[in-house]
């Protein structure tokens, strides 16, 4: 926060001091008849406050089995009049967050079999999953899967589900988007929702990617473009399996 007069713009620093609930101007410190700029920067926590000042669409577009684009549009609202009440307003590392669907490339690359292994083993370590003839009919069901698949991914499915999720921490799955034009990628987090029919979370059914960009008087709208290389996830998953 800085005070300035118009003519000179030197910062006036002891006329301005901090109070609990904000801030006081001392105006024995300023002369009269003098025009004064007063910047002041300030952290918005309440989202709904920012959704009041900004727009923000986005569109999803697909290009062939590459590639999923998402493009975003964050814009001020009632631009004329807040330029009325206003010299300036910048809002700065505004996040836009865009969820961008994993379900389909996962349900595509993680086999079947291991799905079903994966559920059966869950409920073989559930001491409280039915009775006797449940867990007798889950250890033939295991067998039978271990048959099927040669025992393919026995003694590996908990490291396989460990391997899928490192895939969707934020410092892995930033590899798959790329952010351009007005944003820049900033972070991203698993969705909330997963896939369904486990007691716990496995692989999530989206990714949560935020950008950030920044609008002012002079940008008061950003244009930005998110890329999501789905083959390349696609291939990261193939590769656990193989």
């Amino acid at each position: 926060m800085s005070l300035r007069p118009i003519m000179s713009l030197q910062p006036i620093t002891d006329a301005i001091s901090y109070t609990e609930n904000g801030f006081e101007i001392n105006l024995k410190k300023l002369e009269q008849g003098t025009l004064y700029l007063l910047d002041i920067d300030y952290f918005i926590e309440d989202r709904r406050f920012i959704d009041a000042l900004v727009n923000k669409n986005v569109a999803k577009e697909s290009l062939g089995d590459e590639t999923y684009e998402y493009w975003m549009v964050a814009q001020l609202k009632h631009l004329d009049v807040l330029k009325q009440e206003f010299r300036f307003i910048e809002l700065k590392d505004l996040d836009f967050s865009v969820d961008v669907s994993v379900y389909n490339e996962i349900k595509m690359k993680v086999p079947s079999i291991f799905r079903k292994q994966l559920e059966t083993a869950v409920k073989l370590l559930s001491k409280h999953h039915g009775g006797r003839d449940e867990q007798f009919k889950l250890l033939v069901q295991h067998q039978q899967l271990l048959r099927a698949q040669k025992e393919k991914y026995y003694g590996e499915i908990f490291e396989i589900l460990e391997d899928i999720q490192e895939i969707f921490s934020p410092l892995t799955f930033g590899k798959f988007v790329d952010v351009q034009k007005d944003f820049y990628y900033f972070n991203c987090e698993r969705g909330k929702d997963f896939y369904e029919t486990l007691p716990f979370p496995t692989w999530p059914k989206s990714m949560k990617v935020i950008s950030r960009t920044d609008i002012n008087f002079n940008r008061p709208a950003a244009d930005g473009l998110l890329m999501f290389k789905k083959r390349n996830l696609m291939d990261e998953i193939e590769k656990i399996f193989q």
